[in-house]
């Protein structure tokens, strides 16, 4: 696969089931402890791989690992003032939402924040851009903070629904 974000996720399915078929374990039934062991670890890291270019965010983040940057997902906490307000704002929300109407709204108004870092992300990381490490840095740690968030707003509406 090109080492870009924006992949053709047909060709990327594609290529999953090709590389599945040649490695699968159960082709190596028949063959020694060894070999099916091998099999085994290939078939994983297939898997692994795959999962990884499947998902936007894990895809931008590994393509900036390959590309050497070092954008401390882990260590660096540090954000703009306007997006730490807007978390507030966003944890403020999620907390006084009464029903699943007022989840939906919040839950649209990340998703469609998410839309745009992923755009960021994806211009960063477009071959032959001019990127910048700190601020692709700080693009995917809000893009990480919101995916998370997203899934507390989800759990959420799930709670909510099961109260009515």
């Amino acid at each position: 696969m090109e080492r870009k974000f924006d992949l053709d996720t047909v060709a990327l399915d594609e290529r999953w089931k090709a590389m599945q078929r040649l490695s699968h374990p159960d082709k190596f039934a028949s063959q020694s402890a060894a070999e099916q062991r091998v099999a085994l670890q290939w078939s994983t890291r297939i898997n692994e791989a795959y999962r990884r270019l499947k998902n936007p965010l894990s895809r931008a983040i590994y393509l900036s690992e390959l590309l050497g940057l070092n954008v401390q997902l882990q260590t660096q906490t540090r954000m703009p003032e306007d997006f730490l307000l807007k978390q507030m704002d966003w944890h403020e929300s999620l907390e006084e939402a009464k029903d699943e109407g007022q989840v939906e709204q919040l839950a649209q108004e990340v998703l469609q924040a998410i839309e745009a870092e992923m755009s960021r992300c994806e211009e960063m990381l477009r071959p032959g851009s001019n990127w910048d490490e700190e601020r692709l840095g700080e693009s995917l740690r809000a893009w990480v903070f919101m995916d998370r968030f997203l899934e507390n707003v989800k759990s959420r509406a799930s709670l909510l629904q099961t109260r009515s």
